[in-house]
């Protein structure tokens, strides 16, 4: 996703956010460990920096573009989140599922052998 910028723009967004905030910066858990205040202020060295690379995008666009990424972040990270949890539920259940076939199935052939 790219917030509605043009491709090419959201590019050059992200190569600015990755140098301003270093590589990392791309993870919700990153990007939580930076106290609001040094947030603001790099958002703002971003903004003035992408300013001039993305000459056709206003200041507070650029700005707004940035709070949007921050949001889009965390929801990719609580997606991937959900994801993963859904996935353990789903394994758990087959496992389940596994066993209590496997359970009736030693029944069965407990029965057959005439085992009680």
């Amino acid at each position: 996703s790219n917030g509605g910028w043009s491709q090419r723009d959201h590019d050059t967004f992200l190569r600015l956010w990755t140098h301003e905030f270093g590589p990392a910066a791309t993870s919700a858990v990153a990007l939580s460990k930076i106290d609001a205040d040094d947030m603001r202020q790099h958002v703002h060295d971003l903004s003035m920096r992408a300013e001039l690379s993305i000459p056709d995008l206003t200041f507070v666009e650029i700005k707004e573009h940035a709070n949007w990424y921050v949001r889009y972040v965390g929801r990719l990270e609580r997606k991937r989140e959900i994801v993963e949890q859904w996935r353990r539920l789903r394994a758990r259940a087959q496992a389940q599922r596994n066993a209590e076939a496997d359970a009736q199935s030693q029944r069965g052939h407990d029965e057959g052998m005439g085992v009680r």
